[in-house]
């Protein structure tokens, strides 16, 4: 099984498996920041599908790959 900060390379370079897998990892992490957030589940449903299409998107941001967790909260 590959480390998070392979992924996040991996994904880096388009490998959308690679970043499926880190939205696998993370998806119970970013809901539960979203939802402390708005306390509403279908409004946190919805964020946390935008927060990753907005990572995907910026993945190539991500200038320490061990810190993605921090900056996936940060989108």
């Amino acid at each position: 099984m590959s480390s998070d900060e392979e992924l996040v390379r991996s994904a880096q370079r388009g490998d959308r498996s690679a970043f499926e897998e880190l939205v696998r990892r993370t998806t119970r992490l970013v809901y539960a920041r979203i939802y402390l957030e708005v306390g509403d589940r279908h409004r946190a449903e919805d964020l946390v599908q935008e927060a990753f299409m907005t990572a995907w998107r910026s993945i190539g941001q991500v200038t320490e790959p061990s810190g993605f967790r921090s900056w996936l909260l940060a989108v």
